[in-house]
Parts: structure tokens; C-alpha cells; sequence
């Protein structure tokens, strides 16, 4: 789950309210001296290190931002959700919890005490599980209608890639005017760049900047080749179009799916 609850210590689980309710000779006896005191401000001293702002996705000002940038924030969560400050919160709740329990069973301590420290220990340990429970759900909520575009455009580009494939061995095959206008080449380059432009910029990954790059000098070199082909007699026609089509086959050879 995302950050639900609370983030501000009990009070119900502070020393202070455990000292409250002992009576006086629970504070007097030696044997009734349990050390619970001292785990509860451990478990409350650790609790108040977690920075819950750094858990939350609302408060890292991800409004606008690309696919990049939302994972490098969710990774940066994730990363101090496992971390120790995290861990050692749980750690020192638990032993609290474990402390508690000790204590109620305790046979020296007042009734009173004794049931106020069994509330403490199914307390401590539902404080634990609240930290236990922290999924980062609202980072992934960031990211996840994103990630559908990317995955989207991803298949857009592969499509394209399969098409151009084609495309060049027609070219390479019949090298006519009427193949190359049917082809339709132009729209499928123009269409790719928009795919990959869009890639770069939600994903920020260089190999689609290559890509997007690959795809453009294509796009420059066919709005040169298209009017030679349509206007060169059919022998210099065929020569443009079998140097574009190598153009096609150079540019893309390396081209990152």
C-alpha cells in the first residue's frame, strides 16, 4: 500500500505513558524493573529518523516529469524503503513489542501495568506491520500509464522497422517510379521519428536518441531522393533509388529495438 496512516509517533506507545501506568510501587520494586522503558524511547527515537516524505510520491514533485525521471524517484523510494533507517525502525518496534510482552507476564507488576504493557505489545507490533506494509503503491500509479505509452510506441517502432524492411526490398527489387511511390516510405520514416521523439523524451535513454537520430537523417535524405525519382528518367530513377535504399539498409543495421 501507499501511505495511509498516521506518521506521527503514538503517544499511546511512548515510555512516558507506559511510566504513567505503573503505579508507584511498580516503580519502587527492583523485580518489576524490566527494561520496557528503554525499549519503547529506542522504538520511538528510530521511528522519528524516517524521513516519510522520501515514501511518498505526491511530495516529490513528479508533476510533468518523464517516465525517467518518476522510476529514478520510485527507485530512490524503494531503495530507502529497504534501507536501514527503515529497517531499524521495525527492528526496534519489534523487540519492543517482544519487551512488552515480557513484561505482562511479569507476576510482580500490577494488574494494572500488566495490562497496559499486553496492550503495548500487540501496539508495538501493529506500528511494525504499518512499516511492513509500505508497497510504494502511488510510484507505481506514476509511472504504470506511462509505461503503456512506451510499451505502445515500442510496438509502433518495431511495426515500422518491419515495414521499411520491406519496403527496401521492393525498392531493391522492381528500382521504379511506381514502386517507390507506392511504397509510401516517406509517411513510414515520418511516423517513425515521431515514435522514437517520443521514446527519447519519456524514456531518456540515449539508444532511442540514436534511434530518433537514425531515422531523421533517413527523413532528410528522402525528401532529397523523392522528387529526383519522380523527375530522373527511369535509369538515373532506379540509381536513386537503390542508393536510398542502401542509405535505409546502412542507417538502420544498428538500430536499437
Amino acid at each position: 500500500m501507499a501511505i495511509t496512516f498516521e506518521q506521527k509517533y503514538p503517544t499511546a506507545l511512548k515510555n512516558a505513558a507506559w511510566q504513567k501506568s505503573k503505579s508507584f510501587k511498580d516503580k519502587a520494586k527492583a523485580k518489576t524493573k524490566t527494561g520496557l522503558g528503554e525499549a519503547l524511547t529506542a522504538a520511538e527515537k528510530d521511528w522519528g529518523l524516517i524521513e516519510f516524505d522520501l515514501l511518498i510520491a505526491a511530495k516529490q514533485n513528479l508533476g510533468g516529469k518523464n517516465l525517467a525521471a518518476k522510476q529514478t524517484a520510485a527507485g530512490k523510494a524503494r531503495a530507502y524503503l529497504d534501507g536501514p533507517i527503515v529497517k531499524k525502525a521495525i527492528t526496534s518496534l519489534e523487540a519492543a513489542s517482544r519487551k512488552a510482552d515480557e513484561t505482562a507476564k511479569n507476576t510482580y507488576l500490577s494488574t494494572t501495568a500488566a495490562k497496559a504493557a499486553r496492550t503495548l505489545s500487540g501496539a508495538l507490533q501493529a506500528q511494525a506491520i504499518k512499516l511492513h506494509g509500505i508497497k510504494l503503491d502511488d510510484f507505481q500509479a506514476e509511472t504504470a500509464e506511462m509505461q503503456q505509452s512506451v510499451n505502445q510506441w515500442e510496438r509502433q517502432h518495431t511495426e515500422a522497422l518491419h515495414s521499411i524492411d520491406a519496403i527496401v526490398d521492393d525498392l531493391k527489387k522492381k528500382k521504379d517510379k511506381e514502386t517507390w511511390e507506392a511504397s509510401h516510405a516517406g509517411t513510414v520514416i515520418e511516423n517513425a521519428v515521431k515514435i522514437t521523439k517520443s521514446l527519447t523524451d519519456e524514456t531518456g535513454d540515449k539508444n532511442w536518441k540514436d534511434n530518433n537520430d537514425h531515422w531523421r537523417r533517413l527523413l532528410v535524405a528522402y525528401a532529397a531522393a523523392d522528387p529526383k525519382v519522380k523527375t530522373l528518367p527511369p535509369t538515373r530513377a532506379a540509381e536513386e533509388i537503390e542508393t536510398f535504399a542502401d542509405l535505409v539498409q546502412h542507417e538502420l543495421g544498428g538500430v536499437f529495438h
